[in-house]
């Protein structure tokens, strides 16, 4: 299971258990799980909820009107499992709070998969998405943004290598208040650097989405088509 420290690139195995271990006595720290095919692609991201302390231990509890802990040396700890790996590893063994941790994250992504397939299906019969992950709301919720955001990696022009993370999350076809425009699903969004935002908006380029596939048709009617990046698996 590869594991990534922070939002810009995988770290050696060794880096990334130190960190791991740090972070894990932070109390500010998150930690996620994505889910990925066989080539590294991601369908499904969910979080990994902290081990709580047994009571007495840990250290004394923060007062309820106290300041809330600061984000200490490792802000996230990512952990990549790919589907055949989840299907062949199992649960771990709960020994520990390291164990309990590798628990977590393969339970956790076995239910995040079987989401995801029964979405999957969902759409199937829908001949299309059914937008069953999908927000009424204009801002995508942090679940949509995790998910859209580890699929797409980095921003959705080829040619461009800027992190998801840090671009604009946009709507392929505009969203509108009434319901008349695009939904805010994954099939609708797709993260674009602000310089491919305003692109993406200039009435020569033709821009389109088939999930996590984007087109680009240039004024010149050439085609640049891009796929979901890959995780190390």
């Amino acid at each position: 299971m590869p594991r990534h420290a922070g939002p810009h690139r995988p770290h050696h195995p060794a880096q990334a258990r130190q960190l791991a271990e740090i972070a894990k006595h932070d109390p500010a720290a998150q930690w996620r799980v994505i889910v990925t095919n066989t080539a590294g692609q991601a369908l499904a991201v969910a979080r990994i909820p902290r081990p709580r302390p047994a009571r007495g231990r840990g250290g004394p509890a923060r007062a309820r009107d106290g300041p809330r802990p600061g984000s200490g040396l490792v802000g996230r700890i990512t952990v990549t499992i790919s589907q055949d790996t989840l299907a062949a590893v199992g649960q771990a063994p709960r020994r520990g709070p390291p164990a309990e941790i590798a628990a977590a994250a393969l339970r956790i992504a076995a239910r995040a998969l079987e989401r995801t397939t029964a979405q999957a299906a969902a759409d199937t019969a829908a001949g299309g998405c059914a937008h069953h992950g999908g927000s009424p709301a204009y801002r995508p919720p942090p679940r949509l943004r995790e998910l859209v955001t580890a699929r797409d990696v980095t921003c959705r022009n080829p040619v461009c290598g800027q992190p998801a993370w840090r671009a604009d999350l946009d709507h392929t076809i505009a969203w509108a208040p009434d319901g008349t425009g695009g939904p805010t699903c994954a099939c609708n969004l797709g993260g674009r650097c602000r310089r491919d935002h305003i692109l993406k908006q200039h009435p020569r380029w033709t821009f389109t989405q088939a999930g996590g596939e984007f087109r680009w048709t240039a004024p010149s009617g050439r085609t640049y088509t891009t796929d979901p990046d890959s995780h190390p698996v």
